[in-house]
């Protein structure tokens, strides 16, 4: 076999390999309605980086998120320039649902939003994304009267470019808990 055949055969096969062994960047596409509050959010189960999710603003009072993993470093997420003709805004949270950062439009003149944000450690957080004036206070909280009182502005399709974000790794949701107080005993038991 001559050196030039054999190249291109292990070229083919490491080729195949990345291309099997799911390394490469993958799009998350709402399955449903991805709900809006800590008890129903999606949670994008898979391997490997997550460069893009899509999906719907069913109705102009509704929002969407999403439990994504930050790889740590600069994360960004954006509907600019992909197609997104929708109003948006994008926030990012703590999995307890603290906002961290949003965005409602990206510049004078444009509608869709981009946010970046530098986490102090990787870990999984929670993606929202809503029509201009259902403003987000907490991924539990979105105000569709924010604004100006009258509900969310627009409705339709949506794309989130994403920079430095992964599937989460985790595809239990969280649940709420409930702590009760205990009262300790004061006196030593022998």
């Amino acid at each position: 076999m001559n050196i030039s055949r054999l190249a291109a055969i292990s070229c083919a096969t490491i080729a195949f390999a990345s291309l099997s062994s799911g390394v490469y960047a993958q799009t998350w596409t709402e399955t449903g309605d991805a709900g809006e509050t800590l008890n129903d959010y999606q949670i994008t189960s898979g391997s490997g980086s997550i460069t893009t999710i899509t999906g719907s603003i069913a109705t102009d009072m509704d929002a969407d998120v999403y439990r994504i993993h930050l790889d740590g470093g600069v994360f960004t997420a954006t509907t600019v320039g992909n197609g997104t003709t929708l109003d948006t805004i994008l926030a990012l949270f703590t999995l307890d649902g603290d906002k961290l950062v949003d965005n409602d439009d990206a510049s004078s003149g444009v509608s869709q939003s981009t946010i970046t944000y530098t986490p102090l450690a990787a870990g999984d957080y929670l993606i929202g994304i809503s029509s201009y004036n259902n403003a987000p206070f907490s991924a539990d909280v979105f105000n569709p009267n924010f604004y100006d009182g009258q509900g969310g502005q627009s409705s339709g399709d949506y794309k989130i470019t994403l920079g430095g974000a992964s599937f989460s790794d985790n595809t239990t949701p969280l649940v709420p808990v409930s702590y009760t107080h205990l009262t300790l005993p004061t006196k030593r038991i022998v």
